[in-house]
């Protein structure tokens, strides 16, 4: 059992998949993770969780902001397709959902 000062290995796993998701809507246009445009991956990951399931697979929830006059359900369709391929081409995971729950629009 871990220590409360250690991580876990799925806590590891969930910061490692957590900056994949960060990478993947990288390049979500109107999108923005909730908790501002701030460059610091880190502090990106924080609005995206990861459930690890018993079948071996994952489900991400991410909290995004939404730029007004976007066209919301093509842009989070977009989204959720490039962190799913971006975490499972690069980790062991299958995606088994991404829920994208979107909390402010946004006026530029």
């Amino acid at each position: 059992m871990a220590k409360n000062n250690e991580q876990t290995y799925d806590d590891v796993y969930a910061e490692v998949i957590s900056s994949l998701a960060v990478c993947g809507m990288e390049n979500a246009d109107g999108l923005e993770l909730a908790g501002g445009t701030d460059k610091k991956s880190k502090e990106k990951s924080r609005h995206i969780q990861v459930a690890f399931l018993n079948d071996g697979s994952v489900t991400l929830d991410i909290y995004v902001n939404v730029l007004y006059g976007i066209s919301v359900p093509e842009k989070v369709c977009a989204a959720q397709e490039a962190v799913k391929t971006e975490v499972e081409k690069s980790t062991k995971y299958k995606v088994a959902a991404v829920n994208v729950h979107v909390l402010s629009v946004k006026i530029a």
